[in-house]
């Protein structure tokens, strides 16, 4: 923060009170899991940032390090905070750029605002969790229901290389595990597959990276 200004920590407090959380409504195009993308992030906290007296700016700077991207966030009184997230372009082009200015805009973004993405999963296990002791006592009583992988059909090459190129599309680390979940149960061979395997622990290391600054 550039200074200690009383109205400015003032107005974030009531705009942080108005804010939502991100909603998972990002379609991962195979798995058909869901995340929160740049854009569920903004509609979760521009509304409150924007009516008072916020704003949101973004620009990317280079230090001996590498490419750092700044989320800015502005007061009209004067008083600004700065996020700083390292740009690890996963692919040497522009597809790979885009990529990681978004990631790089999304997490500072929600960093500065205090934002988290909807947690799904949570939600669902609150909603089916038993409200008493009859129906807890009756769930155990009932066999524990299989869930085993289906995988009728042996990896071809194709195979391989097609969830190789699907993995080099996820943008961030909450997506790849989604998809990682989905393909160990749908389709175990492939999973179980050295090259898909290095192209999986590759792209979690580089997210990885991203909140530890390490390169």
């Amino acid at each position: 923060m550039t200074d200690t200004n009383t109205a400015a920590l003032k107005a974030f407090c009531k705009a942080q009170q108005a804010m939502t959380s991100a909603m998972k409504d990002t379609n991962n195009e195979f798995f058909k899991s869901k995340y929160a993308d740049l854009g569920a992030v903004q509609d979760a906290c521009f509304p409150a940032l924007h009516s008072n007296g916020f704003s949101v700016m973004h620009q990317i700077r280079n230090e001996d390090s590498g490419s750092v991207l700044d989320t800015i966030l502005l007061h009209e009184s004067g008083a600004s905070w700065t996020c700083p997230v390292p740009l690890l372009v996963g692919k040497n082009d522009m597809q790979g750029l885009g990529s990681a200015i978004t990631y790089a805009r999304r997490y500072g973004l929600m960093c500065l605002s205090g934002v988290a993405p909807e947690d799904d999963d949570g939600n669902k296990a609150a909603e089916n969790k038993p409200k008493n002791r009859a129906d807890r006592v009756g769930a155990r009583d009932k066999p524990p229901a299989e869930d085993k992988p289906v995988d009728p059909f042996e990896a071809t090459a194709d195979d391989i290389q097609r969830e190789i190129k699907k993995i080099g599309t996820i943008t961030d680390i909450d997506e790849l595990a989604s998809y990682w979940a989905a393909l160990k149960k749908a389709q175990t061979s492939v999973a179980r597959h050295a090259d898909v395997i290095a192209a999986k622990d590759a792209l979690k290391a580089m997210f990885t990276a991203e909140f530890t600054g390490s390169a």
